[in-house]
């Protein structure tokens, strides 16, 4: 019966009473979804942190070209 409500109508509020009980109570053990997400997020922020440095290189390499030819 819980399968076929789910499968007809994924938002009701049955199928949402189901999903929650399926959550485990132990939250020390995550999730495989949830740890992928967080190393993803952590990938993300070095690149994000690498791309930072190399754009205040290449501004600061611009910067010296500009005053130098002001010079």
């Amino acid at each position: 019966m819980e399968n076929i409500i789910r499968k007809r109508h994924p938002n009701s509020l049955p199928a949402l009473i189901w999903a929650a009980a399926s959550i485990p109570d132990d939250l020390t053990t995550k999730p495989p979804s949830v740890a992928f997400l967080e190393g993803r997020v952590r990938k993300l922020e070095t690149e994000l942190a690498s791309k930072d440095q190399d754009a205040k290189k290449s501004m600061r390499a611009l910067e010296q070209k500009y005053n130098s030819v002001k010079v």
